[in-house]
């Protein structure tokens, strides 16, 4: 449609199409059409025209047909921010019918009788996710996601306060969060439900002792150096067993302890200032990091800060000992924020990081148990090859074929690797 419209007897509105076609918007969804206007949603203006009632739907009396009140339900579907961009697949003639072209086409959602459906699968525990299962997000959602990553164009999709509002950082200037949180951003777009790109999200295995609901919901974090962090922050909080302490994320600004302003240079830094305010009150502190000293820090945490405040907790199950970790994902806005304008939905992160002492006195990340490790089967080759080199290397094997330069392990399954797991397994197999 072209962005043009004339002013039309009752605060009717009259919009041209491409083709030179004209349709009367009624008065009282007006303002929803000049919206769709404004947002360039020229398939979303076409969709609504289509539900518009035509010259044969009238009587000579000027009223609808009867006929016509089976429309209404379409009318508000399509007026629907949820809806706009959604193809409908009504004429397939029965649900399964229209979900198995809207698969086929590749849509992760679709429309059926004037109701909105998705194809998407359900992610199972323990799998990578790509897309969540349980939110698709909007058009809506996608621009929010592009403001919280740092869109330079934000201004061009929003008015600033409502951007701002979205990300629940009204107080401060909007952070480039795709750039300073890299893979863990992630977390964001499974947030706004837009497709993920790092591949390390999960359903978590687990959920909360304590969880009343919600059981299979919880998500996981499978990256190497944010569960490293949990682990060094449970075993130098001293957790104990079956306690739990909130934890902030956040990188620890202004170091030295007692620092109350950003340090202009180094030469600065950990020294008193003073100066005097407006209404001549005398101001003194000390100098703590300057904003480069900062930006250091952050990149260092960026993991644990990409959650912020969340929980860090300690227990043990029949797998061993564990720490657990803990968050409701919703930017701080809170559940019924989080979902203003359906651009967004909070969940839950929850997993458990099991941990082991290898007869060195020093805790570390368990892959597998003893029983775990015997049951492997090299055949069935039922297990994570990387997982199971570490597993056999905190047991003492060395594995110097599989180590790659940097010291790290190559994840690839190959004679070394099975002949140290077949070892294993002969010298604790239980008789």
């Amino acid at each position: 449609m072209k962005k043009q419209n004339i002013e039309v007897e009752g605060g009717e509105l009259l919009i041209q199409s491409k083709e030179g076609h004209y349709a009367v918007i009624p008065a009282k969804h007006r303002q929803e059409v000049m919206d769709m206007v404004k947002d360039g949603c020229d398939d979303c203006i076409n969709a609504y025209i289509q539900t518009l009632p035509k010259e044969a739907d009238y009587a000579p009396d000027g009223s609808l047909f009867p006929d016509w009140d089976k429309v209404k339900n379409k009318i508000k579907a399509t007026l629907n921010p949820k809806n706009w961009g959604v193809p409908d697949y009504s004429d397939k003639g029965s649900r399964d019918a229209a979900y198995a072209a809207a698969k086929k086409a590749g849509e992760k959602e679709f429309m059926w009788n004037n109701k909105r459906f998705n194809t998407l699968q359900k992610n199972l525990p323990g799998e990578r996710i790509t897309q969540r299962d349980d939110f698709s997000g909007n058009f809506l959602s996608k621009k929010a996601n592009e403001v919280a990553g740092g869109n330079p164009n934000r201004d061009k999709f929003f008015g600033e306060n409502f951007i701002l509002g979205i990300i629940g950082h009204a107080d401060r200037a909007i952070v480039n969060r795709e750039d300073d949180y890299k893979e863990m951003y992630d977390l964001y777009r499974y947030y706004f439900g837009q497709p993920l790109k790092e591949n390390i999200l999960s359903k978590s295995k687990y959920h909360p002792s304590n969880a009343k609901n919600n059981f299979d919901n919880y998500i996981a974090i499978n990256d190497d150096e944010f569960i490293n962090q949990i682990i060094l922050k449970g075993i130098e909080l001293n957790i104990q067993d079956n306690e739990t302490v909130p934890f902030s994320g956040y990188a620890k600004f202004n170091t030295p302890t007692g620092a109350t302003r950003i340090a202009p240079t180094p030469d600065k830094v950990g020294k008193p200032y003073e100066y005097k305010r407006p209404d001549g009150k005398i101001i003194r502190g000390i100098y703590g990091e300057t904003r480069e000293q900062q930006d250091e820090t952050f990149k260092k945490y960026y993991k644990t800060n990409a959650l912020g405040n969340f929980r860090i907790g300690k227990g043990s199950d029949e797998r061993g000992e564990y720490f657990s970790y803990y968050d409701l994902f919703d930017i701080g806005r809170g559940n019924e924020k989080s979902n203003t304008f359906v651009t967004a939905k909070p969940f839950e992160i929850y997993d458990r990081i099991y941990i082991k002492d290898y007869g060195d006195g020093q805790k570390k990340r368990m892959y597998y148990t003893d029983k775990e490790l015997l049951e492997l089967d090299i055949n069935k080759k039922n297990f994570d090859t990387l997982a199971l080199q570490r597993e056999l290397r905190n047991r003492g094997y060395k594995l110097p074929k599989s180590t790659k330069k940097d010291g790290t392990l190559d994840g690839i399954w190959g004679e070394e690797t099975k002949n140290a797991l077949l070892d294993y397994q002969s010298k604790n197999k239980k008789n």
